[in-house]
């Protein structure tokens, strides 16, 4: 069994609210998410590709003029447009019920593209009864016709709008022409160069009645920015960044507005977060500079924590983010990173409070099925939102049992600190003590140090035999303390902290001579029973309780998909011999945290003493403590052996938990583990 993966820093962003109506159309294949940057305490968070470069300049592109209406009734001129450029940092007002696409939190139908012609953008827009909220054209390093990331909503309820259009290939002059031809404003502005000069994809909606407002569509430099934002009063709606002849120049849309807002041109992504995060704002627009400084608008966020602003991702993994954190796309931009093609966005909460729970554990689950594995079992439960169940794949249902590998650990601690309660054993006596000889080194390792994984004893699962041809073999303790005998200690005890499934094999036995009976029996009696765990067991055999997660992994030696269902558990002991339910681990945990499982004495114990594993993550006697990115602390364990992935985590009191396990092909890192854990316990 491996050791399992220390939780990294995870992506968090702000929270949010409204129900998921739809999203899909990825036109690019779900790939391995990357990994994000450090996030802070509180505000937006950027997702990072590790070699994130500045983006190309802009290729040269044939001009081609096209686009769509839909519905035009007459409109009211409505603005004016100017030359000019750029900003930095500003504060000034803005309304978040507005009515602008970027602002409004209702829920919706919405959808996003990238790589697909006008004509597949009219098509779509068309199947979809949709409009666009935000078009780019995208960078062609080929030339011709160019290509677009488009995002949209359905035209209806709050976002619905009388008329709307969207056109490209169009000089400055040819937009605003269709700006007052259709009474219209811009919801949508971004430029191109071709051979015949800059050229605009743009899209707009009707500008009358109840809809009508004032707008403004300036380009210029940032000082240029800067001035009409102070003339006006107005607020920025959108900023898009192009390399002028003189340096750096930006198009900005603008409105009037009355509640409070902020911009950011030419920042990094953490000036960017710590202006979300001291302001309590969040992103509406985001955008990429060809040096890779983005510039933001924020607005003031009254909700919480939103899914905020990401880069660095596919298109697919983008759509992917938003739809695992209940969200929807407020914008979607391609880059060019070094030669590989990168997107960035801002994502908007899209789903209710109510339903937030439920929307993030089923999408998660799903996506990380579809990526990883063939079926999969979570739970949510908190004590005032209620239980959320979700299963995927080829998972038989709810009650599932899944080989929860390493999360016995937990199971284990528990019922040892049982037996220190009852004076059988001593944390700070050596394991020679009850186990004489069993163990090279053992007068010189504590009970402690097994629990805190300190002993340094060699990892017995390092050198098992190969699991595919061995996977039903019926293991003996003596012949996995065999394997421990013949390696040297990893480090002298006590000196370090090094995840070693050794300390479990021994602390399991220390069990056993202690209580006269297996471990196993032992935990059932006294944990087990009590809480009324009827889908947990430690079995011996290669049969596994029904209904069963099936579990699958690819052999490295054939290359193969096998089954490892029917494994033999007694290969890994007490280190992860057990099966349990999602919902039964919630419930042992939830007990375990509230004081039923131990006395209060011997659960400080298992809290207690904490060794440093890394960044915000601490190792307690069988479970682990990380610090969240919004503050929360989180007792957790996780497991993993060929086949099986699980996770059970938990806030400090058991208020809330989260459990989950999937069938896991490989041993490759599954990013969404992380995201889930933070968005558990950060966002919902």
């Amino acid at each position: 069994m491996s050791r399992p993966l220390p939780v990294p820093p995870l992506r968090r962003l702000l929270s949010g609210a409204a129900l998921i109506a739809a999203l899909s159309a990825l036109t690019l294949p779900l790939a391995p998410a990357v990994r994000a940057a450090d996030p802070p305490v509180r505000g937006v968070v950027e997702a990072q590709h590790p070699a994130a470069r500045a983006a190309a300049g802009a290729r040269p592109l044939t001009a081609e003029r096209g686009g769509a209406h839909r519905t035009a009734t007459p409109t009211t001129a409505g603005g004016a447009a100017k030359a000019a450029t750029t900003a930095t940092a500003a504060v000034a007002a803005a309304d978040p019920t507005y009515g602008d696409d970027q602002l409004l939190t209702s829920q919706t139908g919405w959808w996003s593209l990238n790589g697909v012609t006008a004509a597949e953008i009219t098509s779509y827009l068309d199947a979809k009864g949709a409009r666009p909220t935000d078009i780019v054209a995208e960078p062609n390093a080929a030339g011709g016709t160019p290509t677009f990331t488009v995002t949209m909503v359905a035209n209806t309820g709050a976002y619905r709008t009388a008329s709307w259009a969207w056109y490209y290939g169009l000089t400055m002059d040819q937009v605003h022409q269709r700006l007052q031809e259709w009474n219209a404003r811009p919801v949508s502005v971004h430029r191109y160069w071709t051979t015949a000069g800059w050229r605009f994809v743009v899209a707009m909606v009707d500008n009358s009645g109840a809809q009508a407002r004032a707008w403004w569509w300036w380009a210029g430099d940032l000082a240029f920015i800067k001035s009409k934002v102070a003339a006006t009063g107005a607020r920025i709606q959108r900023i898009r960044g192009w390399q002028g002849d003189t340096g750096p120049q930006y198009d900005v849309l603008m409105t009037p507005g009355t509640v409070g807002w902020w911009y950011w041109i030419g920042g990094t992504a953490a000036q960017i977060n710590d202006l979300a995060r001291t302001n309590a704002a969040r992103p509406i627009d985001v955008d990429r500079n060809a040096d890779g400084t983005f510039n933001a608008v924020l607005v003031a966020d009254s909700g919480g924590r939103t899914p905020g602003w990401w880069y660095g991702f596919s298109h697919a993994e983008l759509t992917g983010k938003a739809q695992r954190t209940g969200g929807r796309l407020l914008t979607a931009q391609r880059y060019d990173d070094a030669g590989t093609y990168r997107f960035l966005g801002a994502i908007n909460r899209n789903v209710n409070s109510a339903d937030l729970p439920g929307e993030v554990v089923r999408t998660t689950l799903a996506q990380t099925v579809a990526a990883r594995g063939s079926g999969g079992v979570a739970e949510f439960r908190d004590a005032t939102k209620g239980t959320v169940t979700a299963t995927a794949g080829t998972s038989p249902g709810a009650t599932a049992r899944f080989r929860t590998a390493s999360v016995s650990k937990t199971f284990v601690a528990a019922e040892l600190l049982k037996q220190v309660a009852a004076g059988r054993v001593k944390l700070d006596a050596t394991v020679a003590t009850y186990l004489p000889g069993a163990v090279n080194g053992g007068d010189k390792v504590t009970i402690r140090m097994l629990l805190h994984h300190t002993s340094g004893l060699y990892n017995f699962t390092n050198d098992l035999p190969d699991f595919a041809s061995t996977m039903t073999k019926a293991w003996t303790p003596a012949e996995l303390l065999a394997i421990v005998n013949r390696h040297e200690p990893a480090f002298a005890p006590g000196a370090r902290y090094g995840y070693s499934n050794t300390n479990f094999l021994l602390t399991a036995m220390v069990i056993e001579k202690v209580t006269g009976l297996s471990y196993g029996e032992a935990i059932r009696r006294d944990i087990i029973t009590p809480l009324g765990l009827t889908g947990t067991s430690v079995p011996t055999t290669t049969t596994m309780p029904s209904p069963a997660l099936r579990g699958f992994w690819t052999n490295p030696s054939t290359g193969s998909l096998i089954e490892t269902t029917g494994q033999n558990p007694t290969r890994w002991f007490g280190a992860g011999q057990l099966v349990s339910t999602a919902a039964d681990e919630n419930t042992f945990f939830r007990a375990l945290l509230q004081g039923k499982v131990l006395a209060t004495a011997q659960l400080n114990e298992l809290k207690g003493g904490l060794v440093h594993v890394g960044g915000t993550k601490y190792a307690g006697k069988g479970v682990f403590r990380t610090t969240l990115s919004c503050g929360v602390n989180v007792w957790w364990h996780d497991g993993r052996i060929p086949g099986y992935r699980s996770f059970s985590a938990h806030t400090e009191n058991g208020s809330r938990s989260m459990t989950w396990s999937y069938s896991e092909r490989d041993y490759t890192y599954n990013p969404l583990d992380d995201e889930l854990f933070n968005t558990v316990f950060c966002y919902i």
